[in-house]
């Protein structure tokens, strides 16, 4: 009779665990460690500025492993989020809060599998459920830039304190130092000799001939099939991105720049390919591009690039066009035809945001040289920062009287100032509140509600409708119980100064022309001449 062999195969047993966690309201708070120290304020935490993270989490962990090797054959990591914004403000309560991303949710996926002959796949999955709205200003990268440096000296600090050191040292005994030194040598004596042998055992093998030099070429063979594969995907419905500029008192977006249904895929593994290393990809992304840029002299958003539908693919494998063995990589770009315009303004524009941050770096990088200690680089680089404060806007009174005006806020709060005569008030618009905790900043044609302004002089009321649009118009008279008062708008240096003055009649009641100038510290100004017979020369007080 014949012999029935039955061979079974027991799969191992395996265990799973799995942990969930749920937060309401979860905040990461990135402080900025000299800011406070830099205003001067007796209050520290209240001056403080900080970038603040936070929204609403849900994240599950699992993992499944073999009992009898301990081997994990799967990991799942999920996480989803809800309500998910970041702001700047300053003090521990959190004050005056700025928006850098307004409210978002999203859903990510990691998960592993580990299968036989040493292949591991991975998988991530990113899907934005709402529109990412970033709004990144010069200050706000000004501000992560010291808050990520201040991490990194004080994680990847090699020097260690000599303060430390006596202190540590000073804890442990005489007896406890002799004991740790002996177990010390006596470890680096065991280690040396296992080398030894280790050593001794590899030249014996090499020298037992072709048989140990075949086992060692088949494990290499074996070593040569273990590759990792990975799988992205994404999927974004609108994403937006506006750069401004608020460096050395400006307060202008620079630019906009939109993906609408942004799509994309992509395939990577490494692995060994003929001896060496070698990564291999194909991926994929499809999306719509739009841009747009800003026009300081007429506040108004200006399109630089329509509705672009781009697809961008590349790979990197085996060439499938040449015969050949060996790796080829290639990138393909697809779109539909596009209309760029823009002016010579942007790129001055662009240019002197340029510089401006130039030099901001240059004064930072010279204080981390001149200071060493983490706190006083961090002071020195929040005191660069903060002489860039910004104060866009001003009341400028040369009327001769004092005057009050009143600013109309966002949320429909009145607050009013006073100008003397012979002065200059600067002061800012309080941003519209959005969807998130902070303020939105909203420029050109996106402000719904104009930035107003009352003014009052002898209790008589001029109101301007919007500062914004008053720049480039000419001038505007009012009449106030009998004083004529002239308004315009003008660009000084980094400010919209609204300009108040009256208008002065000089009369000349003698037969004899005079040449009528105004003397000023820096030059003289022409009036003009006024002759005799009663001749009025009518000239407001501001030239």
């Amino acid at each position: 009779g014949g012999v029935e062999t039955i061979e079974v195969t027991l799969s191992p047993q395996k265990e799973k665990c799995s942990y969930a966690v749920s937060a309401l309201n979860c905040q990461l708070v990135l402080v900025d460690l000299g800011s406070s120290s830099v205003t001067g304020s007796t209050n520290s935490r209240a001056s403080s500025e900080a970038v603040v993270l936070q929204g609403k989490i849900d994240c599950n962990y699992s993992q499944e492993w073999e009992m009898d090797t301990g081997r994990s054959t799967r990991t799942s990591l999920e996480g989803n989020g809800s309500m998910v914004e970041a702001y700047t403000a300053y003090g521990s309560l959190l004050t005056s809060p700025m928006q850098i991303l307004e409210p978002t949710g999203f859903s990510v996926r990691y998960s592993t599998q580990d299968l036989e002959r040493q292949t591991c796949n991975s998988e991530i999955r990113l899907v934005a459920t709402s529109n990412l709205d970033l709004v990144l200003s010069m200050q706000n990268v000004a501000l992560l830039e010291i808050i990520l440096s201040g991490l990194s000296d004080a994680l990847l600090k090699t020097d260690v304190d000599s303060e430390v050191t006596k202190e540590i040292h000073n804890a442990l005994s005489e007896d406890e130092v002799k004991r740790i030194i002996g177990l010390a040598s006596a470890l680096e004596s065991d280690g040396s000799s296992i080398g030894a042998d280790k050593s001794l055992s590899r030249e014996t093998s090499l020298l037992d001939g072709d048989e140990s030099t075949g086992t060692l070429a088949s494990k290499a063979d074996v070593a040569d099939q273990s590759t990792r594969h990975w799988k992205v995907r994404s999927t974004i419905p609108k994403l937006t991105l506006t750069i401004v500029n608020d460096l050395q008192g400006l307060d202008e977006p620079l630019l906009r720049v939109g993906a609408e249904n942004v799509v994309m895929g992509a395939d990577a593994s490494a692995g060994m390919y003929l001896s060496k290393l070698e990564p291999l990809f194909d991926g994929h992304i499809t999306c719509v591009l739009t841009a747009d840029y800003f026009v300081p002299s007429m506040n108004y958003w200006t399109q630089l690039l329509n509705d672009l539908e781009i697809t961008i693919t590349g790979s990197r494998g085996i060439s499938r066009r040449h015969q050949a063995n060996r790796l080829s990589t290639g990138f393909d770009i697809e779109f539909h035809t596009c209309s760029v315009s823009f002016s010579e303004q942007f790129i001055s524009n662009l240019n002197a945001a340029e510089r401006m941050w130039s030099s901001y770096s240059r004064a930072t990088r010279a204080a981390y040289e001149q200071i060493s200690g983490i706190e006083k680089r961090a002071l020195a680089a929040s005191a660069a920062r903060k002489l860039i404060t910004s104060l866009p806007y001003g009341v400028e009174n040369t009327t001769g009287i004092d005057l009050n005006f009143t600013i109309l806020q966002a949320e429909g709060e009145e607050v009013e100032r006073t100008c003397p005569s012979g002065k200059v008030v600067y002061f800012r618009f309080e941003p519209p509140r959005g969807s998130g905790y902070g303020g939105r900043r909203l420029y050109g044609q996106d402000i719904s509600r104009p930035k107003s302004l009352e003014l009052c002089i002898e209790k008589k009321k001029i109101k301007i409708e919007n500062m914004d649009t008053e720049l480039g118009q000419s001038q505007k008279i009012h009449e106030c119980d009998g004083l004529i008062i002239i308004t315009y708008m003008k660009k000084e240096a980094n400010s919209l100064v609204l300009h108040v003055g009256s208008q002065v009649d000089l009369v000349n009641r003698t037969m004899i022309p005079f040449h009528i100038s105004v003397s000023s510290r820096e030059s003289r100004k022409n009036l003009g001449v006024c002759g005799g017979s009663l001749e009025v020369l009518h000239r407001t007080n501001d030239l």
